[in-house]
């Protein structure tokens, strides 16, 4: 059984793909305004919907942060070295905490 794709999966895809952008955007500004420490629901705030959103799109909190890698590595330098420090700092981190937890999980 061959699967086609119609416009309809291409539009979804397309979607999704936009919100996931607009997700990691939200989440890089809401670490600028409130630091790293800043929970689940302060980011869906500051993107404008919910956690359940989220969720959705990146799994937990590791998948959120693994989308943003790509995101903070193509970065242009900022001006503000503590914006993109504090946001890259916390990425690092964050994936590290969740490594470490996958591997004593096992």
């Amino acid at each position: 059984m061959t699967t086609s794709v119609d416009g309809r999966t291409t539009r979804w895809a397309e979607h999704n793909a936009q919100r996931r952008r607009e997700l990691v955007e939200a989440t890089l500004r809401a670490i600028r305004r409130r630091g790293h420490g800043i929970g689940m629901d302060e980011l869906a705030a500051e993107a404008g919907t919910s956690k359940t959103v989220f969720y959705r799109h990146f799994g937990d909190r590791a998948g959120l942060y693994a989308a943003m890698t790509p995101r903070m590595t193509a970065r242009p330098p900022s001006r503000e070295p503590s914006d993109a420090g504090s946001a890259a700092a916390l990425v690092r981190s964050r994936m590290i905490v969740a490594s470490t937890r996958s591997a004593t999980a096992v």
